[in-house]
């Protein structure tokens, strides 16, 4: 056990140390989305934004709440997600599903979105995107989410980038995201091949050789794509190459890898389920090096 990271070493001493002041480029997605536009990386489509109690289009211009409405009526997309702009864990999203060609509801609130749901998001700041349709291999292990590649990579001397840990997330449950501490599975990739392992667990220790809705058998499939999703997110995080260690969620669909985030902090709990104890993988010495300085400030960052 003496491997193994703790939860507050990890948030608040380790991985501060990789960010350092860089920590708002993932943790904002209306900069991470607009960095990834500009770059020319393949993402979800970002439909509206949520500012200062004010709706926005897609290229970032103030619209009015009725203008707003008749966007999301007429969008052809069947999903829409609206996500926090600073939401982690998959906390506090939207899921808006298109029950005809003009109305869309929120299943949470079981509400369907006119403008009084309008008038209530907009006194947060959200990111609304389009929902993403995934290949028909990743929906056969789950089909109600976006079942996404958390791929975590190393940038070394700010030239060289190394893949440490891959796992896949997956919905459970009939929920329509993937994140593990909303209920979902997670089991591990093998990061040179591909290969699932033989089993998934839930945040609650539950082990599953299969997944309990599909029966889709965990042990010995090898995911065909693998080189594809490789080669992108070695090459996003090159471009993210500021900050040492990030989390990528990728998720697949028929025309290939979209990142849907990046984590500067990922999750420590689900990679040590399966990969053990961390501190050699992030090459930790002593967490001495790491202990507050007599300022109270994080030593050398």
């Amino acid at each position: 056990m003496k491997n193994y990271i703790p939860d507050y070493f990890a948030y608040y001493l380790f991985y501060p140390k990789s960010f350092k002041e860089r920590n708002i480029l993932c943790e904002d997605k209306f900069l991470f989305y607009t960095i990834c536009q500009g770059l020319r990386i393949n993402q979800p489509k970002t439909i509206l934004y949520t500012r200062n109690n004010s709706f926005l289009n897609d290229q970032q211009n103030i619209i009015t709440l009725q203008e707003t409405l008749e966007i999301i009526q007429n969008i052809p997309d069947k999903k829409l997600f609206i996500k926090p702009r600073f939401g982690v864990g998959g906390t506090g999203i939207h899921v808006l599903n298109k029950t005809n060609p003009n109305t869309f509801i929120d299943k949470q609130k079981n509400v369907i979105v006119d403008l009084e749901y309008i008038k209530e998001i907009v006194k947060q700041d959200y990111i609304i995107q389009a929902g993403l349709t995934q290949h028909t291999i990743i929906n056969e292990i789950y089909p109600f989410s976006i079942n996404t590649f958390r791929i975590v990579t190393e940038c070394i001397d700010n030239s060289k980038i190394k893949i440490l840990f891959a796992l896949l997330r997956m919905g459970h449950g009939g929920m329509e995201i993937d994140n593990a501490t909303s209920g979902g599975l997670y089991t591990k990739v093998n990061p040179n091949t591909g290969e699932l392992y033989k089993y998934a667990l839930t945040n609650n220790q539950e082990k599953f050789l299969a997944h309990p809705y599909t029966n889709f058998k965990f042990e010995g499939f090898h995911i065909p794509f693998w080189d594809k999703i490789v080669e992108f997110t070695l090459k996003l995080a090159f471009k993210f190459c500021d900050i040492k260690y990030i989390g990528w969620d990728i998720a697949y669909t028929e025309d290939g890898p979209v990142v849907i985030e990046a984590n500067n902090g990922p999750d420590i709990s689900i990679l040590q389920d399966f990969y053990g104890g961390l501190k050699n993988h992030f090459k930790i010495n002593s967490p001495t090096d790491f202990w507050y300085s007599e300022n109270y400030g994080i030593k050398d960052l």
